[in-house]
């Protein structure tokens, strides 16, 4: 599990597919999907217009909406697994190698 990370585009997919735009922002900004590092709630309030309970409510329902989409997902398609991946590469290097 050491080389494990999210796949990153299949969630900004799922941004995409499942949420308004301003949802969708709220939860990139929030998490910091496509920036280095997430914004703090005082920039998060600024970037989005929303302050106080707007925002925390509008942020529980897009993180609860998001989790259960996520729960939805095969694990396979939102966790890229460094070893899997390192198996598939060797099994592709191996075949030409048959191949010969």
């Amino acid at each position: 599990m050491e080389n494990t990370s999210l796949n990153w585009e299949r969630i900004e997919r799922i941004l995409t597919e499942s949420f308004r735009e301003e949802e969708a922002r709220l939860l990139r900004y929030y998490y910091g999907i496509s920036l280095e590092a997430p914004l703090s709630e005082k920039e998060l309030s600024k970037a989005v217009g929303k302050r106080g309970k707007k925002l925390s409510a509008a942020l529980d329902k897009a993180k609860g909406r998001l989790f259960r989409l996520l729960k939805e997902e095969e694990i396979e398609q939102i966790v890229l697994f460094g070893d899997r991946q390192s198996d598939d590469e060797r099994k592709g290097e191996a075949e030409p190698e048959e191949a010969l």
